[in-house]
């Protein structure tokens, strides 16, 4: 969903950012991800909840590279409620993140975070962070 938004930009960080943070011959990192986001966000604007809302962006792409490469592991949902839970939990992810980019202040950002208790980003930081440590892609 990210790559399709604004595919031309979508083109020109691909390819002026993250491949020149990339080395020749390998997959983009996690830094190359989340510095193309920062970048994104500067290209939006100096407002600060857009640079929260690229993090959170970043965040979610790493999580979602994740999850599809451990996809075999997620075999006990039926597959006819695959589709529905991945495309329910990429909207609430998505539509935070819409209205983190319509907030604009730090005050009303702080003030819907706090009011959502941040489960969105919070529970991307959670997810990554057990994936990583405890190596759910190899697991695989």
């Amino acid at each position: 969903m990210l790559r399709y938004w604004n595919y031309q930009v979508h083109l020109w960080l691909k390819f002026y950012i993250m491949a020149r943070l990339t080395p020749v011959g390998k997959r983009p990192s996690g830094f190359a991800n989340m510095a193309t986001f920062m970048v994104s966000a500067f290209w939006h604007g100096f407002y600060p909840t857009y640079y929260f809302l690229f993090f959170t962006a970043g965040l979610l792409s790493e999580a979602t590279k994740d999850v599809y490469k451990s996809r075999s592991l997620f075999s006990f949902i039926p597959a006819i409620l695959r589709p529905f839970f991945g495309n329910f939990f990429s909207m609430l992810c998505l539509n935070y993140c819409g209205i983190l980019q319509t907030a604009l202040t730090w005050e009303k950002g702080f003030h819907f975070f706090c009011a959502t208790w941040g489960l969105v980003p919070i529970f991307l930081i959670v997810f990554l962070f057990f994936s990583r440590t405890f190596g759910l892609v190899k697991m695989v």
